[in-house]
């Protein structure tokens, strides 16, 4: 007799539906979309588990940070990658328990070392990656500056540096952008977390310009986003007390911040919950409300505060995080406007909590976000195996009436 070996039945793969909030994961207590699975990988208190080993035999010697906030991934020279990571440290004492953090992964996406970038700073809220890939720390606190952190530093010897971006009196700081379409004259983006927070704009003098590094710490020109009165029209002034006033009238309490590379600025003002979108250029603006549900498709609502903001690598979605409520991660197609849901922290646990820290791997087939009270960094991934901005143009939102 001859024994024939039929196939093994295929794997089911549902495909990844945005929108469509249909994956509970029992294990974490977070409701993703379809297509899409999840594992916690850090938690605050706890030391940071290398190599997938569960034993804990092979870990961090300091336990993960408190409170981690804004977040970015940089690549390694060998094909891994670095995940740096902000501390919002705001328990007392307060002063110099914030910081930056950085956990860095084999080209296999398993963490092997986990160490502190940059110590004795308060309140590191948010930030952003400069075009030579350091990155740039906001503190969220009076007084607070903007530092620029090499991921790297151990082995360039760069130590973290305060920058020329903002004044030397300081502010409460949140997010970090660039414009270097020029190359001529970059130009450099902060938002400030105040009521009259204004939106600064630091421009390096030309001897500047082959720095990079250095680019950040010397002579410069800034000024402030001033949107003029009964127009959809902007411009740039060297007050910062109209920057000010500015800010008070139309964007109080700014978050997160991001340019798409062919001149549109996105930032959000969070207690009003706005996104503005200002055209570089022609200096014209425009805003929407992210909590409009008529814009939202599919299952999810983002009613609360948006706070992160970040876009894909092929600049069709731009995601957001939340702030309150369950907090979630939300996308908006740039090409239509329309919302959709990638996941939202549904147990009670993360209620009033806030989804920080979202970043993905340079191959775009990882998300990192946090939820930081609880202290917790997730990874998600695509069950096909996918990148996230695989068809990101052709998304398959899921439509049904809110």
């Amino acid at each position: 007799h001859k024994f024939l070996s039929l196939p093994a039945s295929p794997t089911l793969v549902y495909p990844y539906v945005p929108g469509e909030l249909s994956v509970y994961d029992s294990g974490t207590g977070i409701l993703l979309a379809s297509g899409l699975s999840i594992r916690q990988i850090a938690k605050t208190g706890e030391p940071v588990i290398f190599g997938g080993s569960s034993s804990g035999q092979n870990a961090s010697s300091i336990p993960f940070h408190k409170e981690p906030d804004g977040a970015a991934v940089v690549p390694t020279e060998d094909g891994g990658w670095m995940y740096i990571s902000n501390s919002e440290q705001s328990k007392q004492p307060v002063n110099g328990t914030g910081g930056v953090y950085g956990l860095e992964f084999d080209n296999e996406g398993e963490i092997r070392d986990y160490r502190p970038l940059l110590l004795n700073s308060t309140r590191n809220c948010n930030g952003g990656l400069t075009p030579w890939l350091t990155w740039v720390s906001c503190e969220e606190v009076a007084g607070g500056q903007c530092w620029q952190v090499d991921p790297f530093g151990s082995e360039t010897g760069r130590v973290p540096q305060r920058t020329s971006i903002v004044e030397e009196e300081g502010g409460s700081f949140e997010a970090f952008t660039y414009d270097d379409r020029n190359a001529s004259r970059p130009c450099f983006f902060v938002t400030e977390d105040h009521e009259r927070g204004a939106l600064r704009r630091w421009c390096p003098d030309s001897y500047l310009l082959n720095e990079t590094w250095n680019m950040l710490h010397g002579n410069g020109t800034r000024d402030y986003l001033k949107i003029i009165n009964g127009t959809n029209k902007f411009e740039w002034t060297p007050s910062l007390q109209e920057g000010r006033a500015s800010a008070a009238e139309y964007f109080p309490f700014t978050e997160g911040i991001s340019h798409d590379g062919k001149g549109l600025l996105y930032f959000v003002s969070k207690h009003i919950k706005v996104l503005f979108i200002a055209n570089l250029d022609t200096l014209e603006y425009r805003s929407e409300f992210t909590n409009n549900t008529r814009l939202m498709i599919g299952d999810g609502i983002f009613d609360n505060e948006p706070d992160h903001v970040l876009l894909t690598g092929n600049d069709d979605v731009l995601y957001f995080t939340e702030d309150g409520g369950r907090p979630g991660v939300y996308g908006r197609k740039k090409s239509t406007g329309e919302y959709f849901a990638l996941m939202e922290g549904q147990d009670e646990k993360y209620k009033h909590d806030e989804a920080t820290g979202l970043a993905w791997s340079p191959d775009w087939k990882r998300i990192y976000v946090c939820i930081q009270d609880k202290g917790v960094l997730f990874e998600i991934t695509r069950d096909d195996g996918l990148p996230f901005d695989h068809d990101a143009n052709q998304l398959r939102l899921k439509h049904h009436p809110k």
